[in-house]
């Protein structure tokens, strides 16, 4: 929607002179703002305007590297990895970490293992370094054209949603180096693997529901840590309590979308979602 000065200007909360720079004849600055969440998501939920807001816990991503029928790992040089290295840093709802590579990191897995899709050592890595998926970056490098091109094949592991893969082919421009296209096909493909979670995680406006939980407690405590949780879940709109006691909540939870997004957004927050003997039932995890 287009909207006015005076209206924009009621969904700033404040805003940061980050650079500036003077002169006798001018004056450039670079301001940062910040603006109103509560604001904009009333705005984006009243016009309907679907938007996604679920965090998802950081993933781990494993770059392997294909050339001249050698896997690459850890092993140094590995232009592919530290491609993925150099990206800009940029908020992203999937916030993307690479291992250290140390000696534990070598022996938990291995280039073949990672390209096969070994869950075990898969879980193990993610395990490592408090991540909720792992992301196997794929790429191999061939000169048919007697310049480097480059097929990468990109598949996410892990709890957060079912295994997908996607796969991207980059043809080096005349003036660009190996390092060049391999930088931005990392660039690339993080923007990807941020727009399908995206996909996956669009509040849906037009369907929305109602669940009946129960969350056992030992104490009070346990409640508030919960209640602190729920509060993160961007699918839940509100939480409306049906019955506290020593031993046990009763909720309803009222949420956008299906009960599969809801308990995938939950599983962001450590919250995990069941059903146990025909009843829905949340307990935390981690």
């Amino acid at each position: 929607p287009a909207f006015s000065a005076a209206e924009i200007a009621a969904f700033v909360l404040d805003f940061e002179v980050a650079q500036e720079k003077a002169s006798a004849v001018r004056y450039l600055a670079t301001l940062n703002y910040s603006f109103k969440a509560d604001a904009v998501r009333r705005m984006l939920i009243d016009r309907e305007i679907a938007f996604a807001e679920t965090t998802s816990k950081p993933v781990l991503v494993l770059p392997v590297y294909q050339a001249a029928g050698a896997l690459l790992l850890w092993d140094d040089p590995n232009p592919w990895r530290h491609a993925w290295a150099e990206r800009p840093e940029i908020f992203s709802l999937v916030p993307a970490i690479l291992p250290g590579g140390d000696l534990s990191d070598i022996a938990t897995i291995g280039p073949e293992q990672a390209v096969s899709g070994d869950e075990q050592r898969l879980s193990a890595i993610a395990g490592r370094y408090d991540a909720g998926d792992t992301i196997v970056a794929h790429a191999t490098m061939n000169m048919d054209r007697g310049r480097p091109d480059l097929e990468v094949y990109v598949t996410r592991y892990g709890t957060a949603q079912q295994e997908q893969t996607v796969v991207k082919s980059f043809t080096s421009g005349e003036q660009e180096t190996l390092d060049m296209m391999l930088t931005r096909a990392a660039v690339e493909l993080t923007r990807q693997i941020e727009d399908n979670w995206k996909r996956d995680n669009l509040l849906q406006f037009s369907n929305s529901g109602v669940l009946p939980v129960v969350l056992s407690i030992s104490g009070l405590k346990d409640w508030i840590a919960v209640r602190a949780r729920l509060s993160g879940v961007a699918v839940i709109r509100r939480s409306e309590m049906v019955l506290l006691s020593k031993e046990e909540v009763r909720l309803n939870l009222h949420f956008f979308g299906d009960t599969n997004q809801l308990a995938l957004a939950l599983e962001q927050a450590d919250l995990k979602l069941a059903q146990d003997e025909g009843k829905w039932v949340l307990a935390p995890t981690g």
